[in-house]
């Protein structure tokens, strides 16, 4: 925090079961996802870092400064705890990287068009 050098963004993409789950309202492909991300980048000076449970087609990212994270499970979730932000669908390990890192969190979903650093909270309690 404190303005100095870029935020640090982590992006949760979870792809693999949110595919079907709740009829697909929770997938995003990578170009909603880019979408939402130069919109933030536009705002202020940010890395990116990808979360995913499927391979990272960084190709699709072009033009943003993202990083692919690249741990198990466990190291992901600490990585995420250690972000100034996030930004996912609603899922419970979000929130618990969220809740330990007492980070901000924005969650999207499919009928969100535009993303703010403004829409991220502190302290989002209750989620799952």
């Amino acid at each position: 925090g404190g303005g100095s050098g870029p935020a640090v963004v982590g992006v949760h993409l979870r792809r693999k079961d949110y595919r079907t789950y709740a009829n697909g309202t929770l997938f995003f492909d990578d170009r909603t996802v880019v979408n939402w991300l130069r919109q933030l980048y536009r705002e202020r000076d940010c890395v990116f870092i990808l979360f995913s449970d499927e391979k990272i087609e960084l190709d699709n990212y072009q033009g943003l400064p993202v990083i692919p994270a690249e741990g198990n499970a466990g190291e992901d979730l600490y990585l995420m705890s250690r972000c100034e932000y996030l930004l996912g669908p609603l899922s419970t390990f979000s929130w618990v990287a969220h809740f330990l890192g007492n980070n901000s969190i924005c969650f999207i979903d499919k009928n969100k068009i535009k993303v703010s650093f403004c829409d991220f909270k502190k302290n989002v309690t209750g989620v799952v």
